[in-house]
């Protein structure tokens, strides 16, 4: 999705869409239900994903949508979302007949053992060196933050309801619109921050509205 389209695009897509099949699949697997506020919150976050894509804030642009979103970064974007939030489903399943450390311990030692043999596989120890030492620190933070922030989701899928706690979790997407402005110099125009403004609205409804 992201060699298709941008960070501050693609991003909120894959992460927000979660929410369009996370409350049926809650439902079915642990008989959870989303109340008033819980629902407006999803529907505050679904309306800032759909501002977020647009051009610029018009009623008019909302016909030319459907043509924008079309594209194969948001076709990834949609696909990385149902399996969010099938892992996610998966996630509160196990932390509830596993103990979590044993479960994070066996799933982020076995998911980075069969990323290493995919990536040794496709480019050779060689370039992985080369990357190794060309951007160490950056490698180094990414694994912390990535097992860090896994560790914390697992804790909270193990008291709290799926679709709450992915909702909370879609503040990411304020940090990475953030990110993607900061960092690699994407433009953040009036669409997509009203968009960001509505993600925060929408997880704040989805805390407090259990």
């Amino acid at each position: 999705a992201y060699r298709h389209g941008d960070l501050s695009f693609a991003y909120p897509i894959a992460r927000g869409a979660t929410l369009l099949v996370l409350p049926l699949a809650g439902w079915l697997a642990f008989g959870e239900r989303v109340g008033a506020l819980g629902w407006g919150g999803v529907a505050a976050i679904l309306a800032g994903i759909v501002v977020m894509q647009l051009p610029r804030l018009a009623v008019a642009e909302l016909r030319t949508l459907g043509a924008r979103l079309g594209g194969a970064a948001t076709l990834f974007a949609l696909l990385q979302a149902v399996l969010l939030a099938l892992g996610t489903v998966w996630d509160k399943l196990a932390v509830r007949r596993v103990p979590l450390v044993a479960y994070f311990f066996a799933y982020t030692v076995g998911g980075g053992a069969v990323l290493l043999l995919l990536a040794l596989r496709a480019d050779g120890p060689g370039a992985l060196g080369a990357t190794w030492r060309a951007h160490r620190g950056a490698v180094i933070a990414v694994a912390l933050l990535s097992v860090g922030s896994y560790g914390l989701v697992l804790l909270a899928l193990r008291t709290g309801d799926s679709t709450y706690v992915t909702g909370v979790r879609q503040l990411s997407i304020v940090f990475g619109v953030w990110l993607g402005a900061r960092v690699l110099g994407e433009r953040v125009g009036p669409p997509r921050r009203v968009g960001v403004a509505l993600l925060v609205v929408g997880a704040l409804l989805l805390a407090t509205g259990r």
